[in-house]
């Protein structure tokens, strides 16, 4: 299936000068007529290589609709690796329709009254790059799935603007979403030693206390950096939190019972 649509530009001329245009492009250049290519530069050699392999099918549909419509398109095809060059290569179209003037003094006897001039650029790296991106994302997003932790990002006011799909502390990620983050902090014990979610320094794995949905202590384990725009001005902060509460209350329980056995012991040994 062809990969192009169609543009609103107007019907161009070609005079005289037209192979120099074409063979001065710094991209590859071609101009297709009703029967093939008329006319490459260069740079086209790959995309001509591919042509003649049966290849790069979109860029001949291309040329086919600009001449049958006479309106300008774009498009977009792939070369695999070894047609032509060792690598893959993506290249990105723009198309326009073309005819001869009347008063062109061309020696180029096969140029035609209906053509497609079809300018080539290698969006390869764009496009390698484009899907390194969505790679990370959803690497990044699989492993917020699997984690026990869960990630958040704060607004400059503290509000949560990010939490991950799981939410946490009881609450899912759509209540967390806009709460201040204050209203999460329990206050009982006093102001904690640092704000991790209006931080503005880096806080590594720091305990606080937090207030679950249920209204309970939750212990958890913080992480946070700040956030600032490319200007330098604080937006916020991210971060991410471990709820360690089953650990901490079995810690303290057993901290409880060592308490009481070196009590128990006490007492025998003073008896």
């Amino acid at each position: 299936m062809a990969l192009w649509r169609r543009a609103t530009t107007p019907e161009s001329e070609i005079g005289a000068n037209f192979e120099t245009i074409i063979s001065g492009f710094p991209g590859p250049a071609l101009i297709f007529g009703a029967a093939g290519i008329i006319h490459s530069n260069a740079s086209a050699k790959r995309l001509v290589s591919a042509l003649a392999q049966d290849h790069a099918k979109e860029l001949r549909l291309l040329a086919a609709s600009i001449i049958a419509s006479a309106q300008p398109a774009i498009g977009q095809t792939l070369i695999p690796a070894g047609i032509g060059g060792a690598e893959r290569v993506v290249y990105h179209f723009t198309g326009l329709p073309a005819r001869q003037s009347g008063a062109t003094t061309s020696t180029n006897a096969n140029l035609q009254d209906n053509m497609a001039v079809i300018f080539a650029r290698d969006v390869s790296v764009e496009q390698a790059m484009r899907l390194a991106l969505v790679q990370s994302r959803d690497l990044y997003r699989d492993l917020a799935r699997c984690s026990s932790d869960f990630s958040w990002q704060t607004d400059e006011n503290g509000v949560f603007s990010f939490v991950s799909a799981k939410g946490a502390l009881g609450y899912s990620a759509k209540a967390l979403n806009g709460k201040s983050s204050i209203e999460l902090i329990d206050l009982g014990e006093g102001l904690p030693t640092a704000m991790p979610f209006v931080t503005r320094e880096p806080i590594d794995e720091i305990p606080l206390i937090l207030t679950g949905a249920d209204g309970e202590r939750r212990y958890c384990v913080i992480s946070a950096l700040p956030n600032f725009s490319r200007d330098g001005e604080w937006r916020g902060a991210r971060g991410v939190c471990k709820d360690i509460t089953e650990s901490h209350l079995r810690q303290r329980a057993l901290d409880r019972l060592r308490r009481r056995e070196d009590q128990i012991r006490a007492v025998v040994d003073a008896t």
